[in-house]
């Protein structure tokens, strides 16, 4: 009993940790300028417009595909992860899952009325141009690929990531693409 009211304090302390991180800006400062403007990249927009950073940087760029949705991560020492009981283990799982899932929850909630705020604040929202987006994301490929020729774990863990990525577009472009497309265009129709 006493292990698991400790695997518990652990599990909650992770969820208000979780809670706490999310809460955190990204970037303490604004770095990024497009044609000699400060910008903003994008941050979660509810951070953005908590913190005020649009007051600085008042373009907020978009898309970042380097960050298509932000996760939290949890790393245990694989020794002291097998010693648990596998009923503790699955303590852990959960409560970090569903931090996880909590943040993504949160900021899908808040982000919404951020950006009418932002807006309303005098914040410009711009697309990356298409050449600085392509650029981009050719660079960092090309980071993932020096890296994977030096490091075989994460050349293991990026080709499994990216065939799973892109087994996942196929199914998106037919129904989530599809669907978020058509309800876009019709949200103003009730």
């Amino acid at each position: 009993m006493r292990m698991l009211k400790s695997v518990a304090a652990v599990a909650a302390a992770m969820l208000l940790a979780a809670s706490a991180q999310a809460q955190a800006p990204e970037r303490k400062e604004v770095k990024l300028g497009v044609g000699g403007a400060n910008s903003l990249y994008y941050l979660p927009l509810a951070l953005t417009e908590k913190l005020g950073f649009f007051k600085v940087a008042p373009y907020y760029m978009y898309p970042g595909f380097w960050e298509g949705g932000p996760a939290i991560h949890l790393f245990t020492n694989l020794e002291k992860w097998n010693s648990l009981p596998p009923a503790y283990q699955t303590i852990v799982a959960n409560a970090a899952a569903y931090a996880n899932s909590d943040m993504m929850a949160k900021y899908d909630a808040l982000n919404p009325g951020a950006l009418r705020e932002l807006i309303g604040g005098g914040a410009k929202l711009k697309p990356f141009p298409a050449d600085v987006i392509d650029a981009a994301y050719t660079a960092a490929h090309e980071v993932y690929d020096e890296i994977s020729a030096e490091n075989a774990d994460f050349k293991t863990i990026f080709e499994s990531v990216k065939a799973f990525r892109n087994e996942g577009y196929l199914w998106n472009q037919v129904a989530e693409y599809t669907y978020d497309t058509f309800m876009i265009r019709n949200r103003t129709k009730g």
